[in-house]
């Protein structure tokens, strides 16, 4: 068995390589969790429908933790492979990318 057939991927799961693009101050809940707010930014070309069409995007994110405190650290404009699940914002407004792991990429 492989380990995509003992650990189903989850229905939102989302994988995107990204900018950097902005960083609120790190925070922290009143639990003491930190949390990082930021936009990522990501271009790219898709086949779609037979034709390649360029894609670009800014998409609101969020880490909490470890993930945060590290993220908090990176400079603005570095390249990130990231993995998380979408959320609705707060108060319905959009959607959030939820961070849950991330690494820095050369190129």
């Amino acid at each position: 068995m492989t380990a995509a057939a003992a650990a189903p991927l989850s229905d939102n799961q989302l994988l995107l390589l990204a900018r950097l693009a902005q960083c609120a101050p790190l925070r922290y809940t009143p639990a003491g969790l930190a949390v990082q707010d930021m936009l990522l930014e990501h271009a790219s070309q898709q086949f779609e429908a037979g034709h390649l069409r360029h894609v670009t995007l800014t998409l609101k994110a969020v880490a909490f933790g470890e993930q945060a405190q590290q993220l908090s650290r990176l400079a603005l404009g570095t390249r990130l492979r990231c993995a998380g699940f979408l959320a609705a914002a707060y108060r319905g407004k959009g959607v959030v990318f939820h961070l849950q792991h991330f690494e820095p990429i050369d190129h």
